[in-house]
């Protein structure tokens, strides 16, 4: 057997282990059989051991600044630099590196005075470091020599006192979780969680190469025992890899922690393809999964450079994110048919909330979703029809409140339009309010705009009359639980010719805004206020108000200059306004600004307005102060209006269309710091003509290692037909059908699970996806289960980056060959 005969990629195996295991404890100080990127401090080829033998007395550290020095004193030292020079070229020089700054790290090892509880570990370090020092000095001599019986010798030698070091590294382990344990900052929780995963893996691995180690000592006979011992590590990573993915990583930690988890990955694929071979006798490829578990190690040795880095944020208490900046990030919605309808025209969005899944969003139809980025069209719409004909509705509005939420707006008939009221407990399924013309009807068209919840009940605002030839009115309606509503008969001097933009909760109870400004507590008696009067002028005006903690922040415009500024009020009770004092360089000088939107959030306070045809965004704490950010890069050139901003859990919604064809656009915020804006991140959308019976949709987000996908499959994008797949980075392309692999860039191994109607799983599906470098995309059935089993198993399908490319190429899937 090819692989038999060769003893050294075996005893090179056991050192690759070895190292990729100091990679993967998560606690450990940095190994100095680990690391980076190039040698440093070349010494003479003459350089020999040197063990300082004289000690500086200093006085006793904390355990904090001892830990602390004992990392830092690593990375001085450039021991990751050195020892990355002996893993990617084991020549004496490089050795002879190593030696250098193992001289240098053990020098400032013994001036240090480490406290009480670090003692024990501080002598094993120490004995550890100086044991690596006399053997990297053989190991110069020897690679010197040529001595290959040395080399295998030292070879043995370095696992034993590499299991040293992981017991040294868990004291460390030990000793950081008892600096971070009554620590709250996410950091600090995540270095604590991650030591205590890295401390069980290290003791399972642990037995696991002692017994390799015992193994490769006897015969080569034994090619069970090694292969068990393969498949055991193998499985040792895999588990590690899920235990590992449960971890949440707070920023600071990110990459860190995604380097890792490849690593485990990469390293369990590749001792798994090495049993493989070995079992299938196939040199070639034990040779190729060899060199995957070599590229492995050297991903091993970012990992430990930026674990350093980690730990010394988290002992020192720097803050959450070092690097933060005030930007924020921003994940454009992806054209989608519950969006965009069969003929890929925009649904028209007029309001949106943040509930049911996530967010709901009202228009035209009504679309929920649970991220902002992928949306669904209810299940059924029936509540929404009017004599079966769907264009014939308007929602206005949607706001939580009632049972779960409360949309409302009109419904045309020949006699004209009427209010209209619909609930939802999930945002999903909606149930239209029984009509009653006692409450509802009326002699005029009569409409139904604005909606808000209050203390007491739901208040919602609309017109009566006809709206075009501005012949109208103001009309109201109140609820205590959103089913059962009453009509309120206004004060026709507090709403005269009037029109009531906006309504919110606040003040004494209710705020309405329009070409007045209204208060009341109980949404049936209201006080007007000229904004001449509240705003300080007669060219000031409110487009938008939010509730906060300290009161209301009202945004808008000022016209005193002659041209227009965006403008800022606060108020405790909604009856007196104070105009936060302008600055030119934030809300604007020169030309035409407003503030047209306004929400609030965990981050605090994010507007939007725009400037001529441009759109502006601001950001505030506490609506006081104000700084002016990047919003989302909307197509340029074009004259674009943001609707509204709603800020659910992490993030805000944010749409808007241009004021020539009304082009819709949807996007998806982030604020600074925020750590799900990764998990969000979008990788693509890919679409299939099922046989010109069906566009196919899959919806793609998730940092580099992970893919997460939705899968639309008819024309309405409804849950009857859907699906969802997670899959994770794996090691080559492997399939059937080899020419799949030909322009591989990236496989995702992951499950697709099939939904019914009512969001059970009516099948699960093994696939890979495979990403190619033209931007297409190849989905790869493996294995169906039962509840597939009729599926032709296995084939793949190539994806299109455009519904129109899809369109235009054939579906062309590919079946296995018997």
């Amino acid at each position: 057997m090819p692989v038999r005969d060769h003893a050294v990629p075996r005893t090179a195996l056991v050192l690759c282990c070895l190292l990729v295991l100091g990679a993967c404890t998560g606690g450990n100080e940095p190994d100095p059989t680990q690391p980076s990127v190039s040698s440093t401090n070349p010494t003479t080829s003459t350089t020999t051991a040197t063990v300082p033998t004289t000690t500086t007395v200093a006085p006793a550290l904390s355990l904090t600044e001892y830990l602390v020095a004992t990392i830092e004193g690593a990375r001085e030292a450039g021991l990751t630099e050195a020892a990355a020079a002996v893993l990617q070229s084991p020549t004496e020089q490089g050795a002879r590196d190593m030696l250098a700054a193992l001289d240098r790290h053990i020098a400032t090892l013994r001036t240090l005075n480490p406290p009480d509880e670090a003692a024990d570990h501080h002598e094993k370090l120490l004995d550890s470091q100086i044991a690596w020092l006399e053997w990297y000095s053989d190991l110069a001599d020897a690679v010197r020599d040529g001595d290959q019986d040395a080399l295998v010798l030292l070879q043995a030698e370095s696992q034993e006192l590499t299991f040293a070091e992981i017991e040294a590294g868990d004291l460390q382990r030990q000793l950081v979780g008892s600096v971070l344990a009554e620590r709250s900052d996410p950091l600090a929780r995540y270095v604590f969680e991650a030591s205590v995963v890295a401390t069980q893996f290290s003791g399972d691995v642990q037995e696991v190469l002692a017994g390799m180690q015992v193994l490769l000592s006897a015969s080569d006979a034994d090619l069970d025992g090694l292969l068990a011992l393969l498949d055991e590590e193998a499985s040792l990573f895999t588990s590690a890899r899920a235990v590992w993915g449960a971890l949440e990583p707070p920023g600071p930690a990110l990459t860190y922690h995604t380097h890792q988890g490849h690593l485990m990955s990469s390293a369990a694929a590749g001792l798994e393809g090495m049993a493989a071979a070995i079992r299938a006798e196939n040199s070639e490829s034990f040779q190729r999964s060899f060199f995957e578990v070599l590229a492995s190690v050297n991903g091993a040795l970012e990992v430990s450079a930026l674990q350093s880095d980690m730990l010394l944020a988290a002992l020192k208490g720097e803050p959450d994110n070092p690097s933060s900046s005030t930007a924020w990030s921003w994940v454009r919605v992806p054209d989608q048919i519950a969006i965009s309808g069969d003929l890929g025209l925009p649904a028209r969005i007029m309001a949106a909330a943040a509930g049911g899944p996530g967010f709901v969003a009202v228009g035209s139809t009504v679309l929920a979703s649970a991220d902002g980025i992928t949306w669904l069209r209810p299940v059924a719409e029936g509540a929404f029809d009017v004599s079966l004909i769907r264009e014939r509705k308007q929602i206005e509005d949607v706001v939580v409140g009632g049972p779960g939420l409360v949309a409302v707006g009109s419904v045309f008939e020949e006699a004209g339009s009427r209010p209209a009221v619909w609930t939802s407990v999930d945002g999903e399924s909606w149930v239209r309010v029984r009509h009653n013309d006692a409450v509802f009807g009326g002699s005029e068209d009569l409409t139904i705009r604005r909606v808000a919840q209050a203390d007491t009940g739901l208040v919602a605002f609309g017109t009566e009359g006809d709206v075009l030839a501005g012949e109208f009115g103001v009309a109201s309606w109140i609820s205590p639980d959103g089913i059962s509503w009453s009509r309120v008969t206004l004060d026709s001097d507090v709403f005269g010719e009037d029109v009531v933009d906006g309504l919110f909760a606040g003040g004494p109870g209710m705020v309405a805004i329009g070409t007045a400004l209204w208060t009341s507590s109980d949404g049936r008696a209201w006080t007007r206020f000229e904004h001449e009067a509240v705003l300080g002028g007669v060219d000031a005006h409110l487009n938008d108000v939010v509730t906060t903690a300290s009161g209301l922040v009202g945004v808008g415009m000022d016209r005193a200059d002659g041209e227009g500024d965006a403008a800022v009020w606060t108020s405790t009770n909604g009856a007196t306004w104070s105009r936060v004092p302008h600055d030119a360089a934030v809300f604007g000088s020169d030309g035409h600004q407003l503030m047209s939107e306004v929400t609030a959030g965990d981050f605090g306070l994010l507007a939007a307005g725009r400037d001529a045809s441009q759109p502006l965004f601001w950001v505030s704490a506490d609506g006081s102060s104000w700084t002016r950010i990047d919003g989302p890069p909307l197509p340029a050139g074009e004259s674009w209006h943001v609707y509204d901003l709603v800020a659910g859990e992490s993030r805000v919604l944010v749409y808007g269309a241009n004021s020539t064809d009304f082009k819709q656009e949807m996007w998806v915020g982030f604020p600074p710091d925020n750590d799900e804006q990764t998990s969000l991140d979008l990788r693509g959308v890919w679409h299939r003509d099922n046989n010109g019976e069906t566009h196919e949709m899959l919806i793609c987000w998730g940092p580099e290692q992970t893919l997460e996908c939705s899968f639309f499959g008819d024309v309405d994008a409804s849950r009857a037909v859907r699906g969802s797949f997670f899959g994770s980075l794996q090691a080559g392309c492997d399939v059937f059908d080899s020419e799949a692999c030909d322009g591989a860039i990236a496989v995702m191994l992951g499950e697709m699970l099939l939904q019914a109607p009512d969001g059970t799983t009516t099948g699960t599906v093994s696939e890979q996806i495979i990403l190619n470098v033209d931007g297409s995309m190849t989905l790869v059935w493996v294995e169906t289960d039962g509840g597939l089993s009729s599926a032709p198993v296995p084939f793949h399908c190539p994806w299109y980056r455009t519904w129109s490319e899809a369109q235009a190429s054939p579906p062309d899937c590919v079946f296995e060959r018997p």
